[in-house]
């Protein structure tokens, strides 16, 4: 089965941007009775690729390098049902964990047995292989993405695609929200009726208030349950809530996360990161100076007691959720709710971050066979029951395609409720900057330490906005030698 006009896999080898006529001939009546069952063609992606497909019969072998250790066997199983399925190897190499990165580079610069589909994390590593990937604009696989804007792009091309990802936001108790909504109305200044109304940041200022005002009738002791500023636990505040206003000002400059220019930022949002964590401080289950003191287990388990409102965190918020002791509120009481920061140009368009967890990229350098079987392996992989059912239930993994059905997605309220936001067109999901940061470095020395002092009132937020700036320069360079 073709998953890719056969004029964009010829020249995919080479990335070269000309179609040469001649060539196309040559290679479409070559493997008329090879590789390809057609040219020019592309066949429906929900469809498994066939059992009498030409590329099976022909043995080709696709070479996966994936580099999680504790995942080896998952993809060794898959790659056994696709071989029966297809009768195409999928040969799964898997690095020593720790040194991912450097197996990856040496097995790229293998003549032979080089991978043809590559796995990886961190987008910085994105100048150890960037000549080794192909331009995916023409792929099923791309064309299936709920948001294009979570491929990753080098030289303005995608260049790699993600196969899961979790989104970030406010976890609220619907059950909470509902009773507020069913108030009298004098006691409801905010003057919102249903959860759909709390699209801006100021009908989320105004609910947040009214839900303090009333938090003894609606049975609950604080709105936000108070994020920790603790060492090793602030990601709530130093990667996920600064995320929002840098992945803004990334998209609104047009930065290329794969070049020089993500070296140096302005932080032109940092006044509305502000407003919003003044708004959470001072609605939150703990007093500000007392932040640096709390566990995050603490406001996991004040929500999932029923006790606040509200929650700050991730999809993978659920697997907490789910296990705390004595919990009260159940996964039909739970949704997602944007971040709202009031970024001007938004409006009410505004929707949840998105970190991508995992992304997947072609080996330009390898046999056009093994690029169109790596292709087709990877549409199969993003759109078959087979396929999403392994991305979802054996790598907890929620791939963002318009291909994935909702029996195939993780078991996880908010990954369900984070798709729906990915497949609303409606609004702009702010793809986050987490695995582009600095590093740990940078988020205790620039950020936590500078969030503490401003919680605590021995500093300014201006001083805060500056060392973020000045840290981000400092640390990025220190990351940038190590590629």
């Amino acid at each position: 089965m073709l998953y890719y006009h056969t004029e964009r896999m010829l020249a995919m080898k080479t990335v070269q941007k000309k179609w040469i006529p001649l060539l196309a001939l040559s290679v479409c009546a070559a493997f008329v009775l090879g590789v390809f069952t057609g040219c020019g063609a592309k066949n429906n992606p929900n469809n498994p690729p066939s059992t009498t497909d030409p590329a099976a019969e022909g043995g080709v072998t696709v070479r996966l390098f994936q580099p999680e250790a504790e995942k080896a066997s998952l993809w060794e199983e898959l790659a056994a049902d696709y071989k029966t399925l297809t009768g195409v190897t999928i040969s799964v190499v898997t690095p020593a964990e720790e040194d991912a990165l450097t197996r990856l580079k040496d097995a790229l610069k293998l003549e032979k047995d080089a991978p043809a589909l590559f796995l990886f994390s961190n987008p910085r590593e994105y100048k150890a292989w960037e000549e080794h990937a192909i331009d995916l604009t023409e792929t099923q696989v791309f064309s299936h993405l709920l948001d294009p804007n979570l491929a990753l792009v080098g030289g303005g091309k995608p260049i790699a695609v993600p196969l899961g990802v979790e989104a970030f936001g406010i976890v609220a108790n619907k059950a909470v929200l509902e009773k507020y909504f069913a108030l009298d109305g004098d006691k409801r200044e905010s003057g919102l009726t249903e959860i759909g109304q709390v699209n801006d940041e100021k009908k989320l200022a105004q609910l947040v208030k009214d839900l303090h005002k009333n938090r003894e009738e609606l049975g609950i002791d604080a709105v936000f349950a108070a994020p920790t500023l603790k060492a090793d636990e602030s990601a709530v505040w130093t990667q996920h809530l600064l995320s929002l206003p840098l992945s803004y000002e990334f998209r609104r400059e047009n930065t290329d996360i794969t070049g020089g220019k993500l070296d140096e930022i302005k932080f032109t949002y940092g006044d509305q990161l502000k407003a919003f964590s003044d708004l959470v401080v001072s609605h939150a289950s703990a007093e500000s100076d007392a932040l640096e003191a709390r566990a995050h287990l603490d406001a996991v388990k004040e929500f999932a007691a029923g006790k606040t409102a509200m929650l700050l965190g991730t999809t993978e918020l659920w697997g907490y959720l789910n296990t705390t002791a004595d919990a009260k509120v159940t996964k039909e009481e739970l949704v997602f709710l944007p971040a709202y920061m009031g970024f001007a140009e938004e409006g009410k368009n505004q929707g949840l971050g998105v970190e991508v967890l995992q992304y997947a990229a072609i080996n330009a350098k390898s046999e056009e066979a093994e690029i169109l079987a790596a292709g087709e392996f990877l549409s199969w992989l993003t759109s078959s029951e087979k396929g999403t059912d392994f991305l979802a239930n054996k790598l907890n993994l929620l791939a963002p395609y318009d291909t994935v059905k909702a029996d195939y997605l993780p078991n996880n309220p908010l990954s369900a409720d984070a798709f729906a936001w990915l497949k609303n067109k409606d609004v702009t999901n702010l793809v986050s900057w987490v695995s582009l940061s600095p590093g740990e470095e940078f988020r205790e020395d620039a950020v936590r330490s500078g969030m503490n002092a401003y919680a605590k009132g021995e500093s300014t937020w201006e001083k805060l906005k500056e060392d973020v700036v000045s840290g981000w320069k400092e640390f990025r360079a220190k990351i940038d030698e190590t590629f």
